[in-house]
């Protein structure tokens, strides 16, 4: 659910699984994917959230 706690790290970890999935298959829509869930995270957390620097941090990665 949308207002579920750990909503953000779930999508977080989806992000991760999409690429680590790109690293294997070079398939560049799942890079694109993994951007796009990562930034859902990172809006859906306010700037005091304990896992945002970790989702920050992960877009830095995929960019």
């Amino acid at each position: 659910p949308k207002d579920h706690p750990n909503r953000a790290r779930q999508i977080n970890t989806a992000g991760n699984i999409l690429k680590e999935r790109f690293s294997k298959m070079r398939a560049r829509a799942d890079l694109e994917e993994a951007i796009r869930v990562i930034r859902q995270a990172i809006k859906g957390t306010p700037e005091d959230y304990s896992y945002r620097a970790q989702f920050l941090s992960s877009l830095r990665n995929y960019l």
